[in-house]
């Protein structure tokens, strides 16, 4: 997780796509979004939209980032059109 934090951070992206597998990708998203426990399940081909507000990178924990997502749509591969 912190790898991926890094990279988020070494981006400088104002927006950017995540791909991943499960669970970590379920477990990264509930992270942001400040669960203790997996609080959303990514099926195959699901679509996340988190926000993330301004965030300084400068602070050395990146952990910082932890809680501070909303979730903006979740969106399963069925809705749209996906087999």
């Amino acid at each position: 997780m912190a790898e991926t934090l890094q990279r988020l951070k070494e981006s400088g992206e104002p927006a950017l796509a995540l791909v991943g597998h499960e669970p970590m990708l379920s477990e990264l998203i509930s992270d942001l979004l400040g669960s203790a426990e997996p609080s959303i399940v990514m099926n195959k081909g699901a679509i996340a939209v988190l926000h993330l507000p301004s965030f300084s990178f400068d602070d050395a924990n990146s952990s910082g980032l932890f809680g501070t997502a909303s979730l903006c749509a979740l969106v399963d591969p069925k809705w749209i059109g996906a087999k």
